[in-house]
């Protein structure tokens, strides 16, 4: 991307509430926990985490985004997520 290249459109909304839903009850948070945004985000990168309600072909299957951010890692990059409270999220991969 260079500077006069626009930003790709913002990916829908992050379900914070469903994330929490999900990471109490796969242990990754105690039920009275208060997660920030930023700490249910990490969730979101913990082995296992699907906030899918069901199993699609394309949803709730195949590799997590631990591996995402692991592969990325590896090869030197680094993955942030920018969630923008009403309008979205972006999911910024930078090598």
């Amino acid at each position: 991307m260079t500077a006069s290249t626009p930003p790709p459109p913002l990916a829908p909304r992050i379900d914070f509430a469903r994330v929490r839903e999900r990471a109490v009850a796969q242990g990754l948070l105690a039920s009275d926990a208060s997660p920030t945004e930023a700490q249910l985000i990490e969730c979101l990168f913990q082995p296992g985490l699907s906030t899918a309600g069901k199993l699609t072909q394309i949803s709730g299957r195949g590799i997590g985004m631990d591996v995402v951010r692991s592969q990325i890692a590896a090869l030197g990059g680094r993955v942030d997520v920018l969630a923008t409270p009403g309008k979205g999220t972006r999911f910024v991969l930078t090598m």
